[in-house]
């Protein structure tokens, strides 16, 4: 983006009064060595490609000049001053960008340790359930089994009652005879 707008600088010096033949010479080679830059673009951070496209066209580093005060050179009818701010800009969206990428990663932390509390708590829920239901499971166990041996135990209260009658009646038989034996 940075070298649209430097190209745009470039067009603007060919609109203006009467270049001479021996410049456009030079430009043609700058044009080249532009070219060359175009495939450095690639390998090197913008910062460093940007301080060489303006060594290329200008034949001085404006970094140099700009960290030194100098900002307002004129260069073409253009200042420096434009094209600092214009980085100043970018480096502040720049900026922004990270501060807005760092929200986002706090508020993302935030909602992840809210999720997993919410989690934890679910997960506590879920155990006591399971545990109330096993717990209930094993007690409605205890009651049918309780339940099956008071059954049993009333069919051998009844057994018992029944043997306890037949047990009577030969005890009466038995002394019924007894008494007639005697008598």
């Amino acid at each position: 983006m940075v070298l649209e707008e430097e190209d745009e600088e470039v067009e603007d010096v060919s609109e203006e009064d009467d270049p001479d033949p021996e410049e456009e010479d030079d430009d043609a080679e700058d044009d080249s060595e532009e070219e060359e830059g175009e495939d450095e673009d690639v390998v090197f951070p913008a910062p460093t490609a940007k301080a060489k496209l303006l060594k290329s066209l200008f034949g001085f580093k404006t970094s140099s000049l700009m960290s030194k005060g100098r900002t307002d050179v004129k260069v073409f009818g253009k200042t420096v001053r434009k094209q600092r701010q214009h980085s100043e800009k970018e480096k502040a969206r720049e900026r922004q960008a990270v501060q807005n990428l760092r929200e986002g990663l706090l508020t993302a932390k935030r909602d992840l340790k809210q999720r997993r509390k919410e989690h934890k708590k679910q997960v506590e829920r879920l155990k006591r359930q399971c545990e109330l239901q096993e717990n209930d499971r094993s007690y409605d166990k205890s009651l049918t089994s309780m339940e099956q041996r008071t059954s049993a135990l009333e069919e051998g209260q009844l057994e018992l009652l029944v043997l306890a009658k037949q047990q009577m009646k030969l005890i009466e038989n038995l002394t019924e005879r007894h008494a007639r034996a005697h008598a």
